[in-house]
């Protein structure tokens, strides 16, 4: 390096130092600054102004999608709720009764976009009700479909939408593991009822 070159740090990097190595003194007089009454109310206005929401909007989209940011955000509710379980039960409750409608409408649409999730939580709550054994994945399914060539095993129909069936039913002591499991369409599936029926497995050429 020549000499009389003096290398001169830009702001922002300046900036960024001085944070970190005086971060509790910075913090801790951002704490106090905030506490009064007059700052918190210009917080509050700041913060209701509409490019700041869709501002804050872009970032939350924007980050919330990667996968280090996802399990942070699980650790720190689970952290907040377990600090105080009465006081968030509290938040959703008031949340509930104040959203009600769009929380409904959310779900039907979550609902219809998602029919195989929705018909597992479904399935999951019988299951745990019975208290049966054993559980299976939704690409355990789907692999079970693809080998089956998407037939139904009731009517010999493919390329229709199919159910999960239970071989043995849950209520008569079977299992929710895969080799429990047949694809059947609605009609037949809704015939069988309870019954046990042993699949006529056929080799699909």
């Amino acid at each position: 390096m020549s000499k009389g070159i003096k290398i001169v740090k830009c702001g922002k990097e300046r900036s960024r130092n001085n944070y970190y190595y005086n971060k509790d003194k910075i913090n801790a007089q951002r704490r106090k600054l905030y506490k009064k009454p007059e700052n918190k109310q210009k917080k509050k206005i700041y913060q209701q102004r509409e490019d700041v929401k869709l501002h804050r909007k872009i970032i939350q989209q924007k980050y919330s999608k990667l996968p280090y940011v996802k399990e942070l955000q699980v650790v720190y509710r689970k952290k907040y709720h377990d600090k105080d379980r009465s006081k968030s039960r509290d938040y959703q409750k008031r949340y509930r009764e104040i959203n009600n409608e769009s929380i409904r409408i959310k779900g039907i649409d979550y609902n219809l976009k998602n029919p195989e999730i929705t018909r597992r939580i479904g399935r999951n709550r019988r299951i745990r009700k019975l208290n049966a054994q054993g559980n299976h994945s939704i690409d355990d399914w789907l692999g079970l479909k693809i080998l089956l060539g998407n037939y139904c095993l009731g009517c010999w129909k493919n390329n229709i939408e199919l159910h999960q069936d239970h071989i043995i039913p849950l209520s008569k002591g079977g299992s929710d593991w895969i080799d429990n499991i047949q694809p059947l369409c609605f009609k037949c599936n809704s015939s069988k009822h309870a019954k046990y029926d042993v699949p006529k497995l056929m080799v699909l050429q």
